[in-house]
Formats: structure tokens, sequence, C-alpha cells
């Protein structure tokens, strides 16, 4: 059973043979003609709500979650394909395939599972003269303490350690 194409509104007439073809009350503001309201039983959305646009992480995602049937041994189980990916992947790892150990380091990368290596260290060791440099610092900024207390002593090489860089070996009190 096919329906009739609708007509547009302005070319639509009333049934004839209707009995509400003239109305009893004036058309108007909210008050639509008997023929052109919803009719009951009839949906007003016949074709529905559009479907989603598909993408290719849907796809993928609906199909990594299809259940398949495994065999293990003598036993089978039902699991996702994501699930059997996982299986594979590692299974072959253990084995030693190098190929698949690549692709399983990267999915580990990929979830941060793993940490990526540090970096070795580039610095450069101190000279003679950085060390001088530190020493004159501390030897400015470490307070002086009075010899009979019980506080750490203080650098007694530090003038030597400055004379042998080629330092001025002032003394200074307070900040400079």
């Amino acid at each position: 059973m096919t329906k009739p194409p609708r007509l547009p509104r302005s070319s639509r007439r009333p049934r004839e043979g209707a009995a509400d073809a003239t109305p009893t009350y004036e058309v108007g503001y909210c008050k639509p003609p008997v023929d052109t309201r919803f009719q009951s039983g009839r949906s007003g959305n016949p074709r529905g709500r559009p479907k989603r646009q598909r993408n290719l992480r849907n796809v993928f995602e609906r199909e990594l979650d299809k259940p398949i049937v495994v065999r293990e041994g003598d036993r089978t189980r039902t699991v996702t394909k994501r699930d059997a990916l996982v299986t594979v992947l590692v299974n072959n790892t253990v084995k030693g395939d190098i190929k698949a150990w690549g692709a399983f380091l990267g999915v580990l990368r990929a979830l941060r599972l793993v940490e990526e290596a540090p970096e070795p260290d580039q610095r450069a060791p101190l000279t003679a003269e950085d060390s001088a440099i530190i020493h004159d610092f501390y030897d400015r900024y470490t307070p002086e303490v009075p010899p009979d207390s019980d506080a750490a002593p203080r650098r007694e090489n530090a003038e030597a350690d400055a004379k042998a860089a080629g330092k001025p070996t002032t003394k200074r009190r307070g900040r400079p």
C-alpha cells in the first residue's frame, strides 16, 4: 500500500463530501483548518530522525567490540575481537617475534604504560674556574660563625682554591 504524494499546503483542498469542509469556527492564529491538523495515528515525522554520520573511529570500535569464538586447546571461549587482538599480540611478543615486540612497545607507549628512557646527562664536568666561583659564592653568603660555636666549621681552603684559580681573595662583610 503506497501513500499518495503530499501536495504543498497552498494546493490542498478540503475533501469533497467532508462534513466539516466549511469550518464552524474562524480559522486564524492557533486555529488551523481541520483537514491540515495532525491526524491521529499518523506520525508527525514519518521519515524519522536522520542517522548519525559514521566515522572511522566508530566503525573500528563497533567492529572490535563484536564477539568471536576462540579455541584454546580443547575448550572454546567467546571473547571480543579487541581482547583476542591483545592476546595474540602478547603471546607473539612472549614467543620472541621481533615485529610483535615493536608493535607491543608502541602500544605500551601510546597507552603510557611504560616511560621513555631518560636522556643521558649532557652537562660537562665542572672546571677549576667553575669550582672557584661556587666556593666564592658559598663564602660570601654563608654567615660567619664564631670559632667557639658548635656549628659546622667554615671552609678553610676556600682562599687557597680562589688563589689557584686566579681570583681575588678579599673578604667582604655583608652582601656585595
